[in-house]
């Protein structure tokens, strides 16, 4: 606590950078040719791809008056070591699930 708060004091991070610094950032758009969107997003030495598809569907036959979302997230066995096997999994249903939450939030699927 007391390296944070000096850190603070000294406008000075661990890593040298000022406390209003920000790491540069690279974003590319378009570049997975088989989705409706993509984009990967380099901040230091973390990489990160995201594709998104989209379709039209028929809604549920329990909410017929309804329009539906499904996410879904794979986490790569590429990105690291632990998401060999079943590894990435847990961490994918979390992320699809917080995903279709606030996304849901924000659309009128009754509309």
């Amino acid at each position: 606590r007391r390296f944070i708060l000096h850190g603070i004091e000294e406008d000075l991070r661990a890593d040298g950078r000022a406390c209003d610094d920000f790491r540069s950032f690279e974003l590319e758009c378009g570049l997975v040719s088989n989705t409706n969107g993509s984009a990967r997003l380099r901040v230091g030495n973390t990489d990160v791809l995201v594709g998104v598809k989209a379709e039209t569907a028929s809604p549920s036959p329990h909410s017929p008056n309804e329009g539906r979302i499904e996410v879904f997230v794979d986490c790569s066995a590429n990105a690291t070591p632990v998401f060999e096997g079943h590894g990435g999994e847990e961490l994918a249903s979390d992320i699809a699930v917080v995903t279709e939450h606030v996304i849901g939030r924000g659309l009128d699927l009754k509309g």
